[in-house]
Protein backbone atom coordinates (compact mmCIF):
# COMPACT_ATOMS: atom_id res chain seq x y z
CA UNK A 1 0.00 0.00 0.00
CA UNK A 2 1.26 3.26 -0.78
CA UNK A 3 0.49 6.24 2.21
CA UNK A 4 -1.03 8.82 -0.19
CA UNK A 5 -1.89 12.34 0.80
CA UNK A 6 -4.89 13.77 -0.36
CA UNK A 7 -6.93 16.88 -0.15
CA UNK A 8 -10.82 17.07 -0.37
CA UNK A 9 -13.33 19.92 -0.72
CA UNK A 10 -15.56 20.32 2.50
CA UNK A 11 -18.25 22.85 1.03
CA UNK A 12 -20.23 22.87 3.54
CA UNK A 13 -18.38 23.76 6.40
CA UNK A 14 -16.55 26.89 6.96
CA UNK A 15 -13.47 27.75 9.13
CA UNK A 16 -11.54 30.51 9.15
CA UNK A 17 -8.34 29.55 9.93
CA UNK A 18 -6.72 26.25 10.03
CA UNK A 19 -7.65 23.72 12.09
CA UNK A 20 -6.79 20.28 13.23
CA UNK A 21 -7.90 17.39 14.59
CA UNK A 22 -4.77 14.78 15.61
CA UNK A 23 -6.85 11.91 16.84
CA UNK A 24 -8.36 11.01 13.45
CA UNK A 25 -5.09 12.76 11.73
CA UNK A 26 -7.14 15.32 9.44
CA UNK A 27 -6.64 19.14 9.34
CA UNK A 28 -9.29 21.14 8.24
CA UNK A 29 -7.53 24.16 5.97
CA UNK A 30 -9.59 27.43 5.38
CA UNK A 31 -10.19 29.14 1.98
CA UNK A 32 -7.18 30.93 1.12
CA UNK A 33 -8.37 33.24 -1.78
CA UNK A 34 -11.32 34.88 -3.91
CA UNK A 35 -12.41 32.07 -6.74
CA UNK A 36 -10.94 34.76 -9.47
CA UNK A 37 -7.09 34.98 -8.33
CA UNK A 38 -4.63 32.13 -9.90
CA UNK A 39 -4.05 29.47 -7.24
CA UNK A 40 -1.29 29.76 -5.10
CA UNK A 41 1.64 26.90 -4.86
CA UNK A 42 0.47 25.75 -1.48
CA UNK A 43 -3.22 26.65 -1.29
CA UNK A 44 -2.92 26.90 2.44
CA UNK A 45 -0.89 28.29 5.14
CA UNK A 46 1.41 25.69 7.16
CA UNK A 47 0.05 24.39 10.13
CA UNK A 48 1.90 24.06 13.30
CA UNK A 49 0.62 20.15 14.21
CA UNK A 50 -0.09 18.95 11.09
CA UNK A 51 2.38 19.91 7.55
CA UNK A 52 0.74 21.55 5.48
CA UNK A 53 0.41 19.65 1.75
CA UNK A 54 1.84 21.85 -1.44
CA UNK A 55 -0.51 21.42 -4.31
CA UNK A 56 1.78 20.39 -6.89
CA UNK A 57 -0.12 19.27 -10.07
CA UNK A 58 1.71 17.07 -12.04
CA UNK A 59 0.17 17.28 -15.25
CA UNK A 60 1.27 15.59 -18.08
CA UNK A 61 0.84 15.10 -21.66
CA UNK A 62 -1.16 12.44 -23.26
CA UNK A 63 -2.27 11.94 -20.12
CA UNK A 64 -6.00 10.61 -20.16
CA UNK A 65 -7.05 10.86 -16.54
CA UNK A 66 -5.80 14.92 -16.61
CA UNK A 67 -7.38 14.83 -19.98
CA UNK A 68 -11.05 14.03 -17.89
CA UNK A 69 -10.54 16.21 -15.42
CA UNK A 70 -10.06 19.11 -17.20
CA UNK A 71 -12.92 18.78 -19.38
CA UNK A 72 -15.04 18.02 -15.81
CA UNK A 73 -14.17 21.49 -15.31
CA UNK A 74 -12.67 21.46 -11.87
CA UNK A 75 -9.30 23.45 -11.51
CA UNK A 76 -6.62 23.83 -8.31
CA UNK A 77 -8.69 27.31 -7.65
CA UNK A 78 -12.01 25.21 -6.86
CA UNK A 79 -10.01 23.66 -3.82
CA UNK A 80 -9.09 26.94 -2.80
CA UNK A 81 -12.71 28.53 -2.64
CA UNK A 82 -13.94 26.05 0.38
CA UNK A 83 -12.64 24.81 3.06
CA UNK A 84 -10.91 21.50 2.87
CA UNK A 85 -10.05 18.31 4.48
CA UNK A 86 -6.50 16.83 4.38
CA UNK A 87 -5.54 13.37 5.83
CA UNK A 88 -3.80 10.65 4.92
CA UNK A 89 -4.39 7.46 2.81
CA UNK A 90 -3.62 3.81 1.94
CA UNK A 91 -3.69 2.70 -1.00
CA UNK A 92 -2.36 1.44 -4.50
CA UNK A 93 -4.81 2.07 -6.86
CA UNK A 94 -3.34 5.81 -7.60
CA UNK A 95 -0.83 6.23 -10.53
CA UNK A 96 1.35 9.50 -11.65
CA UNK A 97 2.03 7.87 -15.19
CA UNK A 98 -0.28 5.52 -17.26
CA UNK A 99 -3.30 6.00 -15.00
CA UNK A 100 -6.68 4.06 -15.45
CA UNK A 101 -9.58 5.67 -15.19
CA UNK A 102 -11.33 2.88 -13.40
CA UNK A 103 -8.55 3.06 -10.72
CA UNK A 104 -9.18 6.73 -10.26
CA UNK A 105 -13.12 6.77 -10.02
CA UNK A 106 -12.73 3.52 -7.50
CA UNK A 107 -9.96 5.30 -5.61
CA UNK A 108 -11.76 8.72 -5.59
CA UNK A 109 -14.87 6.49 -4.17
CA UNK A 110 -13.00 5.57 -1.36
CA UNK A 111 -11.57 8.53 -0.64
CA UNK A 112 -14.84 10.39 -0.15
CA UNK A 113 -16.28 7.34 1.53
CA UNK A 114 -13.27 7.91 4.07
CA UNK A 115 -13.70 11.62 4.38
CA UNK A 116 -17.62 11.30 5.24
CA UNK A 117 -16.44 8.71 7.60
CA UNK A 118 -14.01 10.95 9.36
CA UNK A 119 -17.20 14.13 9.46
CA UNK A 120 -19.13 11.49 11.94
CA UNK A 121 -18.27 12.66 15.52
CA UNK A 122 -18.89 16.25 14.39
CA UNK A 123 -22.41 15.16 12.80
CA UNK A 124 -23.27 13.64 16.34
CA UNK A 125 -22.43 16.74 17.88
CA UNK A 126 -23.28 19.59 16.02
CA UNK A 127 -25.69 18.65 12.91
CA UNK A 128 -29.46 18.46 13.61
CA UNK A 129 -32.29 15.79 11.90
CA UNK A 130 -34.86 18.09 11.94
CA UNK A 131 -32.86 21.41 10.60
CA UNK A 132 -31.03 20.07 7.27
CA UNK A 133 -29.26 23.25 6.78
CA UNK A 134 -26.98 22.23 9.75
CA UNK A 135 -25.69 18.91 8.16
CA UNK A 136 -22.70 18.73 6.21
CA UNK A 137 -23.76 16.28 3.56
CA UNK A 138 -21.04 14.46 1.65
CA UNK A 139 -17.30 15.98 1.41
CA UNK A 140 -15.56 16.26 -2.01
CA UNK A 141 -18.54 17.79 -4.06
CA UNK A 142 -17.61 20.78 -6.20
CA UNK A 143 -21.13 22.95 -6.00
CA UNK A 144 -22.08 24.79 -9.72
CA UNK A 145 -19.96 22.27 -11.48
CA UNK A 146 -21.91 18.90 -9.79
CA UNK A 147 -18.68 16.86 -9.83
CA UNK A 148 -16.74 15.08 -6.88
CA UNK A 149 -13.03 15.47 -6.29
CA UNK A 150 -10.07 15.55 -4.35
CA UNK A 151 -6.42 16.44 -5.32
CA UNK A 152 -3.99 12.96 -4.64
CA UNK A 153 -0.42 13.64 -4.07
CA UNK A 154 2.00 10.56 -3.64
CA UNK A 155 5.07 11.93 -1.20
CA UNK A 156 7.21 9.25 -2.82
CA UNK A 157 7.48 9.97 -6.31
CA UNK A 158 6.70 13.75 -5.31
CA UNK A 159 4.05 14.44 -7.70
CA UNK A 160 0.38 14.62 -7.49
CA UNK A 161 -3.14 15.57 -9.61
CA UNK A 162 -6.99 16.27 -9.66
CA UNK A 163 -9.03 13.53 -9.57
CA UNK A 164 -12.57 14.11 -10.41
CA UNK A 165 -15.78 12.73 -12.05
CA UNK A 166 -19.86 13.12 -11.43
CA UNK A 167 -21.18 12.36 -8.09
CA UNK A 168 -22.49 8.29 -8.53
CA UNK A 169 -25.83 9.87 -6.83
CA UNK A 170 -27.53 12.92 -6.77
CA UNK A 171 -26.93 15.59 -3.93
CA UNK A 172 -29.41 18.52 -2.38
CA UNK A 173 -28.38 19.73 0.18
CA UNK A 174 -30.08 23.45 2.03
CA UNK A 175 -28.07 26.16 3.34
CA UNK A 176 -24.14 26.60 3.71
CA UNK A 177 -24.11 23.90 6.35
CA UNK A 178 -21.22 25.19 9.70
CA UNK A 179 -19.14 26.90 10.05
CA UNK A 180 -16.09 26.67 13.49
CA UNK A 181 -13.61 28.45 14.96
CA UNK A 182 -12.39 25.54 16.85
CA UNK A 183 -12.91 21.66 17.35
CA UNK A 184 -13.04 19.35 19.92
CA UNK A 185 -12.51 15.29 19.60
CA UNK A 186 -15.87 13.11 19.99
CA UNK A 187 -16.91 10.23 22.24
CA UNK A 188 -17.27 8.49 18.68
CA UNK A 189 -14.06 9.34 17.84
CA UNK A 190 -12.81 6.27 18.72
CA UNK A 191 -15.12 3.92 16.63
CA UNK A 192 -13.34 5.39 13.74
CA UNK A 193 -9.93 4.91 14.83
CA UNK A 194 -10.40 1.59 16.43
CA UNK A 195 -9.73 -2.06 14.81
CA UNK A 196 -12.22 -4.23 15.65
CA UNK A 197 -12.08 -8.07 16.65
CA UNK A 198 -14.56 -9.92 14.24
CA UNK A 199 -17.66 -10.25 15.64
CA UNK A 200 -17.56 -7.26 18.45
CA UNK A 201 -19.85 -4.78 19.19
CA UNK A 202 -17.73 -2.04 17.30
CA UNK A 203 -18.67 -2.50 14.01
CA UNK A 204 -22.03 -2.71 14.51
CA UNK A 205 -21.74 0.99 16.47
CA UNK A 206 -19.76 2.63 13.57
CA UNK A 207 -22.55 1.15 11.51
CA UNK A 208 -25.10 2.78 13.19
CA UNK A 209 -22.74 5.90 13.38
CA UNK A 210 -22.49 5.61 9.75
CA UNK A 211 -26.43 4.62 9.16
CA UNK A 212 -27.03 8.18 11.29
CA UNK A 213 -24.68 10.50 8.86
CA UNK A 214 -27.00 9.12 5.87
CA UNK A 215 -30.29 9.90 7.48
CA UNK A 216 -29.22 13.22 8.11
CA UNK A 217 -28.75 13.78 4.49
CA UNK A 218 -32.00 11.91 3.85
CA UNK A 219 -34.55 13.55 1.52
CA UNK A 220 -37.61 13.40 3.28
CA UNK A 221 -38.67 13.06 7.27
CA UNK A 222 -40.14 9.56 6.31
CA UNK A 223 -36.96 8.30 4.64
CA UNK A 224 -34.53 9.74 7.93
CA UNK A 225 -36.71 7.72 10.44
CA UNK A 226 -37.04 4.69 8.66
CA UNK A 227 -33.54 4.60 7.79
CA UNK A 228 -32.70 5.06 11.64
CA UNK A 229 -35.41 2.55 12.48
CA UNK A 230 -34.49 0.05 10.34
CA UNK A 231 -30.45 0.79 11.20
CA UNK A 232 -31.25 -0.11 14.44
CA UNK A 233 -33.51 -3.20 14.08
CA UNK A 234 -30.68 -4.61 11.91
CA UNK A 235 -27.46 -3.22 13.28
CA UNK A 236 -28.05 -3.90 16.87
CA UNK A 237 -30.22 -7.68 17.36
CA UNK A 238 -28.78 -10.94 17.13
CA UNK A 239 -30.01 -13.58 13.86
CA UNK A 240 -32.56 -14.97 15.78
CA UNK A 241 -34.01 -12.30 18.28
CA UNK A 242 -37.19 -11.59 18.74
CA UNK A 243 -39.19 -8.03 18.09
CA UNK A 244 -39.82 -7.95 21.91
CA UNK A 245 -36.31 -8.68 22.74
CA UNK A 246 -34.87 -5.98 20.12
CA UNK A 247 -37.30 -3.29 22.04
CA UNK A 248 -35.66 -4.58 25.39
CA UNK A 249 -32.38 -4.21 24.35
CA UNK A 250 -32.60 -0.14 22.97
CA UNK A 251 -34.87 0.30 26.79
CA UNK A 252 -31.93 -1.27 28.41
CA UNK A 253 -28.95 0.44 26.62
CA UNK A 254 -30.50 3.80 26.60
CA UNK A 255 -31.13 3.78 29.74
CA UNK A 256 -28.76 5.03 32.65
CA UNK A 257 -30.43 2.61 35.75
CA UNK A 258 -33.15 0.25 36.15
CA UNK A 259 -35.77 3.15 37.14
CA UNK A 260 -35.30 4.74 33.75
CA UNK A 261 -35.30 1.44 31.80
CA UNK A 262 -39.06 1.10 31.62
CA UNK A 263 -39.31 4.51 30.57
CA UNK A 264 -36.91 4.21 27.76
CA UNK A 265 -38.87 0.65 26.69
CA UNK A 266 -41.93 2.05 26.97
CA UNK A 267 -41.08 5.65 24.80
CA UNK A 268 -39.54 3.46 22.18
CA UNK A 269 -42.04 0.98 22.14
CA UNK A 270 -44.38 3.96 21.44
CA UNK A 271 -42.87 4.92 18.75
CA UNK A 272 -42.63 1.86 17.37
CA UNK A 273 -46.30 1.01 17.54
CA UNK A 274 -47.30 4.59 16.20
CA UNK A 275 -44.51 6.23 13.57
CA UNK A 276 -42.51 2.75 12.63
CA UNK A 277 -45.50 0.00 12.50
CA UNK A 278 -48.44 2.53 10.39
CA UNK A 279 -45.51 3.63 7.77
CA UNK A 280 -44.16 -0.10 6.82
CA UNK A 281 -47.39 -1.91 7.67
CA UNK A 282 -50.29 0.09 6.56
CA UNK A 283 -48.81 1.77 3.32
CA UNK A 284 -49.10 5.36 5.71
CA UNK A 285 -47.03 8.77 4.67
CA UNK A 286 -45.59 10.55 7.50
CA UNK A 287 -47.27 13.31 7.57
CA UNK A 288 -50.37 11.15 7.17
CA UNK A 289 -49.70 10.31 10.55
CA UNK A 290 -50.37 14.41 11.56
CA UNK A 291 -47.06 14.20 14.55
CA UNK A 292 -45.14 16.76 15.58
CA UNK A 293 -42.27 16.82 13.42
CA UNK A 294 -39.13 18.08 15.72
CA UNK A 295 -40.23 16.19 18.94
CA UNK A 296 -39.80 12.84 16.66
CA UNK A 297 -36.90 13.53 15.01
CA UNK A 298 -35.18 14.79 18.01
CA UNK A 299 -36.29 11.71 19.78
CA UNK A 300 -34.55 9.67 17.12
CA UNK A 301 -31.35 11.46 17.28
CA UNK A 302 -31.13 11.87 20.91
CA UNK A 303 -31.78 7.83 21.10
CA UNK A 304 -28.84 7.58 18.60
CA UNK A 305 -26.35 9.44 20.56
CA UNK A 306 -27.33 8.09 24.00
CA UNK A 307 -26.85 4.56 22.70
CA UNK A 308 -23.76 5.36 21.07
CA UNK A 309 -22.58 7.08 24.55
CA UNK A 310 -23.52 4.28 26.06
CA UNK A 311 -21.98 1.18 24.43
CA UNK A 312 -18.98 2.96 23.11
CA UNK A 313 -16.97 1.70 25.87
CA UNK A 314 -17.74 -1.89 25.99
CA UNK A 315 -16.90 -1.49 21.61
CA UNK A 316 -14.79 -4.21 21.63
CA UNK A 317 -16.62 -6.64 23.78
CA UNK A 318 -18.36 -9.31 21.68
CA UNK A 319 -21.63 -8.52 20.61
CA UNK A 320 -23.52 -11.54 21.07
CA UNK A 321 -22.19 -11.17 25.22
CA UNK A 322 -22.47 -7.75 25.25
CA UNK A 323 -26.65 -8.59 24.01
CA UNK A 324 -26.90 -11.52 26.27
CA UNK A 325 -25.92 -8.98 29.69
CA UNK A 326 -28.09 -6.58 28.21
CA UNK A 327 -30.83 -9.15 27.56
CA UNK A 328 -30.17 -10.38 31.41
CA UNK A 329 -30.83 -6.86 32.76
CA UNK A 330 -33.67 -5.92 30.67
CA UNK A 331 -35.25 -8.96 32.04
CA UNK A 332 -34.49 -8.57 35.56
CA UNK A 333 -35.80 -4.54 35.47
CA UNK A 334 -39.24 -6.16 34.12
CA UNK A 335 -39.76 -8.28 37.15
CA UNK A 336 -38.98 -5.89 39.77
Amino acid sequence: MTTLKVLVPAPRMTVYEDLSHPTLGLLFRAPTEPPDFDPPDDISPPSDEIEAMAFVDGAREQNLSETITALSGVHESDFCKFTTMQFTFESDLFRSDGPKRADDEALLNSIIDHADQLLDGMRIDYCRLDVPQMCFGVPGYIPGKNKNAAFVFDPELDDGRIVAREPLVPVAMPGIGLDFDSISPSFVDRLITDTFAPGALGPRLKRLLRTYAGALSATSDESKILTIVFGLDGILTTDNSTSTQFKKFIGVSASTNQTDFQRQYDKFRDFYANVRNPLVHHGKSYAELRRQRKPDLLYLQGLVAGLLDAMVGDAHEPFDAHWQRKMALANASLQR
